[in-house]
């Protein structure tokens, strides 16, 4: 059985380090089937490293499914995107450019109680183990990581010539997760369907773009990732 695991363990670390893995588009159910079976089993081994990596994978592999509609309206969506230009390094969940502007969304597929200030570097995470003892954990501040993505994609832009506001959102899609969080830059929403985000991006009014200029845009983001 030992034997078993630890080469089930070695088969995800290589999966893992292969890049197309975290290609979500190419994910399909089986893969997702697997995930969480493995998932089950590391949580048993206590993991818990692998653990949120695979949290985060499911996590957007279910937000990518409900966001695709949107390219029937008119919006590019670009996923897990590792960006470089120049000395800037970027990697952001979604991009997401279209009639209404431009928008990054940060997915967050965490459980539990989820409280801070959007200017505080870290979040506290409070659940319950299964024996009923709560505990308390310190999380890094997703508003802080999508601001940056904002200043870095921004720049991007700029060395292209383009000057462009861009809304930051996090979505916080796990279904057991409560988030009391204070933020007046970016978005937060807690829900683990997609209707509010794509509401939200059709009403946006900030930036109205052109089909040249969205095509522009895309032209940038396509050049710049690696």
């Amino acid at each position: 059985m030992e034997i078993k695991f630890v080469l089930l363990i070695v088969l995800l670390i290589v999966l893992l380090l292969k890049p197309e893995f975290y290609d979500i588009k190419k994910l399909n159910f089986y893969m997702i089937f697997l995930l969480i079976i493995v998932n089950t089993i590391l949580n048993i081994h206590f993991y818990k490293n692998i653990r949120i990596k695979l949290y985060g994978i499911i996590g957007e592999y279910k937000v990518y499914k409900q966001l695709k509609v949107i390219k029937k309206m008119g919006y590019k969506l670009f996923q897990n995107v590792h960006l470089k230009n120049n000395d800037i390094k970027a990697q952001l969940d979604f991009i997401i450019v279209g009639p209404t502007g431009m928008f990054i969304v940060e997915v967050k597929n965490q459980r539990g109680i989820i409280i801070g200030n959007g200017e505080s570097k870290y979040l506290t995470k409070i659940k319950k183990s299964k024996s009923g003892n709560e505990y308390k954990k310190k999380i890094y501040n997703p508003i802080k990581q999508i601001n940056t993505h904002i200043y870095k994609l921004s720049k991007i832009l700029r060395n292209s010539g383009v000057n462009l506001w861009i809304d930051g959102i996090v979505l916080f899609s796990n279904k057991d997760s409560i988030v009391k969080i204070d933020s007046d830059s970016v978005l937060i929403i807690q829900s683990e369907n997609c209707d509010e985000l794509i509401s939200f991006i059709k009403k946006r009014k900030n930036n109205v773009l052109s089909k040249s200029n969205i095509e522009k845009i895309v032209d940038i983001i396509k050049e710049s990732i690696v």
